[in-house]
């Protein structure tokens, strides 16, 4: 992940992203930043963190 971080940067950063539109089937390039790659890890930090703990309170 170029721009993807568990916590808020410093400086915040933005990186175009490439692909294939699903609706129309065109290339499309796409602006994302560093926040919302942030919000769409987020749940998926908080399972592991959940279960790291978890296992630290079995030992």
């Amino acid at each position: 992940l170029t721009i993807g971080s568990a916590y808020p940067l410093k400086e915040e950063k933005t990186m175009t992203i490439r692909g294939r539109n699903l609706v129309s089937g065109l290339p499309e390039a796409v602006e994302i930043s560093s926040v919302e790659v942030r919000e769409a890890l987020a749940n998926s930090v908080k399972i592991i963190l959940d279960t790291i703990k978890d296992a630290i309170d079995e030992v």
